[in-house]
């Protein structure tokens, strides 16, 4: 096989966030975000964009390990909130579990098998801005 480089150079950027020898193809946009292939995965652009790499760390890929979800199922905020608690884990060493982040928050759909995490009603936010949209 190939490496595919793309043309879009933003896309392009984002080659150093993955293992050496990773094959790059093109997405095909006819293809349903809940498809599930044994040999290649569909990644979205947010989580690199944020900081992320490839591999992700434990706390992120056991959230998707758990749920099932493909990493393309999940909304640009819940990167966002998995991103901020991996620095607090990594960060400031609280020892932070998918039993604390279910206190926190509920995962819910967004439609078009899309899902995002809403915060527990009654309760406070626990993560204030980073579930808002900001393009700054």
């Amino acid at each position: 096989m190939e490496l595919c480089r793309f043309i879009d150079p933003e896309i392009d950027q984002l080659g150093h966030c993955f293992l050496d020898g990773t094959i790059f193809w093109p997405f095909d946009s006819l293809m349903k975000s809940d498809y599930q292939s044994d040999i290649w995965v569909t990644f979205p652009p947010a989580p690199f964009q944020i900081g992320f790499i490839y591999p992700f760390p434990e706390f992120t890929q056991s959230l998707f390990t758990l749920t099932g979800l493909c990493y393309i199922q999940a909304m640009p905020m819940v990167w966002r909130v998995l991103y901020t608690l991996e620095h607090i884990i990594e960060n400031e060493g609280v020892d932070i579990g998918l039993s604390e982040l279910s206190r926190m928050y509920n995962l819910a759909s967004h439609g078009s098998h899309h899902f995002l995490f809403k915060h527990k009603p009654q309760k406070p936010h626990p993560l204030l801005k980073v579930t808002k949209n900001d393009s700054n």
